[in-house]
């Protein structure tokens, strides 16, 4: 089963993504890595036949993903980010890793988008697992969203300079 539409081509700069991106490991920007993981995410999710009962589900997490304004803009350069704004990417590249895994297992169950007499045998061979989808996606959800808030709204391309200490004697004075 292939993740990728037809038409839908993943982000340039990235290897195979066989192994998928490791926020410890990957010797590219954390800016690529996202980009990889939200790709191969919303791939699965777009690629896949959800249960009737979860198609608004899987959308809303399509939504969450694409209109997240805190994914737009990241800095390709690690150096511009600042440290406790790279720790929250690191996190949100490990739960999109977390979420890629549990999409795949739920959508090699569900199959990839498929037509005919065979698709109609293997939706109604399916039918027990159906109710197990549901709260799947709600927990991608918001594990996603929890990920996200963490992530500033926009992101600051200055490279940030040393901690810039300020005397107190010299507050009051500037005061």
């Amino acid at each position: 089963m292939s993740s990728q539409s037809a038409g839908n081509e993943p982000p340039t700069n990235f290897a195979s993504s066989s192994r998928g991106p490791r926020a410890h490991s990957a010797p590219g920007s954390l800016s690529d890595s996202v980009e990889l993981v939200k790709f191969e995410v919303l791939s699965i999710l777009k690629d896949t036949v959800w249960p009737w009962r979860s198609t608004d589900t899987a959308h809303d997490l399509i939504r969450t993903i694409e209109n997240a304004s805190s994914l737009a803009n990241i800095p390709k350069d690690n150096n511009h980010i600042q440290a406790e704004h790279r720790a929250s990417l690191e996190r949100f590249i490990v739960v999109m890793e977390n979420v890629q895994s549990k999409l795949k297992g739920a959508s090699n169950t569900y199959k990839t988008k498929k037509k005919g007499l065979r698709r109609t045998l293997e939706k109604v061979t399916e039918y027990e697992e159906r109710s197990k989808c549901k709260p799947l996606l709600e927990s991608c959800q918001a594990e996603v969203q929890d990920a996200l808030a963490s992530l500033p709204d926009q992101w600051n391309h200055e490279i940030p300079t040393g901690t810039v200490y300020l005397r107190v004697a010299d507050a009051g004075a500037a005061c």
